[in-house]
């Protein structure tokens, strides 16, 4: 139920805009998605059955107030009852706008987390070398202890401290 809710919410959403509105979309639900889970205290407020409606929308519009189509969006999903699945309806918007456009996901897990200059840089490379648009997708690991681990599809590039150290370790055992 969930998942086919969220799919219909997202085609909905996407279809109803053009490709810089679809882009602007999937920047807000990113940034909001991000907030949403950062801040316990805004998921509680936004969640809660004993704040009204206006209360909420009136907190939501002072971030999104130049962004008209999102926040409707975020109001329509408050008047239906379904704001608990924003997450679900974020997941499967990036599901639709990546496939839509030809973006393939590249996830990188550094031992630290990257300034945003390096992965855009990082970003570019990619772009350049495989001839298709990617999107960077990070996480951080501290027990890879240094370099990184690129997972592109089903190809992953293992260059981290951690891996090097394991591969030292089997060669000097079989010695």
């Amino acid at each position: 139920m969930t998942t086919q809710l969220a799919i219909r919410y997202a085609k909905a959403l996407f279809h109803s805009t053009e490709k810089t509105g679809q882009q602007d979309l999937l920047s807000c639900f990113e940034a909001f998605i991000s907030l949403y889970n950062k801040m316990p205290k805004l998921y509680a407020f936004l969640n809660s059955p004993e704040i009204s409606r206006e209360q909420k929308e009136s907190v939501l519009r002072i971030p999104f107030k130049e962004k008209p189509t999102f926040l409707g969006f975020l109001s329509l999903l408050m008047h239906k009852g379904r704001f608990k699945y924003l997450e679900a309806i974020a997941k499967e918007y990036h599901s639709i706008f990546t496939n839509t456009y030809g973006m393939t996901q590249a996830y990188l897990t550094t031992a630290v987390s990257l300034d945003e200059e390096m992965k855009e840089h990082l970003k570019e490379k990619l772009n350049r070398i495989y001839s298709k648009q990617f999107e960077l997708i990070c996480d951080v690991d501290p027990q890879i202890i240094g370099g990184g681990v690129l997972v592109i599809s089903d190809y992953m590039i293992d260059f981290s401290v951690k891996n090097k150290l394991d591969r030292l370790k089997s060669q000097l055992e079989k010695c």
